[in-house]
C-alpha cells in the first residue's frame, strides 16, 4: 500500500511540475514558437502533458517535425529557466518531455514485441514475424525503435478481433509517414485530436477509420501550408 501511494504522489508532483514550467516557457517563448506541443499543458491537463503538440495540432501553421529533429527553439529563443537550482534551457526541457513521452508510450501497453503482440492476436510468431516485415514494406503497419527492437501498435489490429491489421491504417500512414518518422506517428495517435473531438485517433482507428483519416488529411494540409 506504502509503494502505491509513493507512486501516486510522485505522478502528483511530476504532474504539478509540467503544469508549472509549461506555464513559465509559454510566457517566455517568442510568437515563432506558438502552437508547439507545450501547449498541450494547458489544453489538455496533466494525463497528456509528456505528450501533447509532440504530434502537432491540426488547424495551426507549422514546420514537419522529425523526431530526430527536436529542435524547436531557436538560441534566441532557449531563454533559461531554472529548476531544482539547475540552469537549463527551455529546448532541454522539451527534450526531457519528449523521453518523458517515449517511456510513457513504452510502459502503456499499446506497443508490444514481436513475440508479446502474437501472445496478443494468438497466432504463432513464426507466421507473426515475416507477415509483419510484410506489412511495413508495404505501409499497412508501422513501429518504433527501442534499444535496436521493433515495436508495433495493438491498435493496428481490429479491436473486435483478427490478425490483419486495419484497412484504413495504410491509408493514415501514406498521409503521415512523409513527415512523421515512427516514433512521430506513435504521438499523433496517442495525442487528443481536435478534428475528432478531442479524442485520441489509436481509440478512434478499428470503429471509425474515416474520420482518422480525415484527421490525418487535416494533420498533413496544416503542415503544407504553414
Amino acid at each position: 500500500m506504502k509503494g502505491r501511494r509513493k507512486v501516486k504522489t510522485c505522478k502528483w508532483l511530476l504532474n504539478a511540475q509540467f503544469v508549472v514550467e509549461a506555464q513559465h516557457m509559454s510566457a517566455r517563448r517568442s510568437k515563432k514558437a506558438a502552437n508547439r506541443f507545450l501547449d498541450a499543458a494547458l489544453q489538455f491537463g496533466a494525463e497528456h502533458e509528456p505528450i501533447g503538440r509532440l504530434a502537432g495540432g491540426s488547424s495551426s501553421p507549422r514546420k514537419p517535425v522529425q523526431d530526430h529533429e527536436l529542435a524547436w527553439c531557436s538560441p534566441s529563443e532557449a531563454t533559461l529557466t531554472r529548476t531544482g537550482g539547475k540552469c537549463r534551457t527551455i529546448e532541454e526541457r522539451e527534450r526531457e518531455m519528449v523521453a518523458l513521452a517515449r517511456a510513457h508510450i513504452l510502459t502503456c501497453g499499446d506497443f508490444l514485441l514481436v513475440q508479446d503482440l502474437a501472445n496478443h492476436l494468438g497466432i504463432h510468431v513464426e507466421l507473426l514475424s515475416p507477415a509483419l516485415k510484410e506489412w511495413e514494406a508495404d505501409h499497412r503497419i508501422f513501429s518504433i525503435d527501442h534499444d535496436g527492437c521493433r515495436c508495433f501498435p495493438v491498435y493496428a489490429f481490429p479491436s473486435q478481433g483478427g490478425a490483419s491489421p486495419i484497412p484504413g491504417l495504410r491509408e493514415v500512414l501514406s498521409i503521415l509517414r512523409p513527415m512523421k518518422d515512427g516514433w512521430g506517428v506513435s504521438f499523433w495517435f496517442i495525442s487528443p485530436n481536435e478534428w475528432l473531438g478531442g479524442k485520441r485517433p489509436q481509440d478512434l482507428l478499428s470503429a471509425e477509420p474515416s474520420r482518422v483519416i480525415s484527421a490525418a488529411h487535416e494533420e498533413a494540409g496544416g503542415v503544407m501550408h504553414g
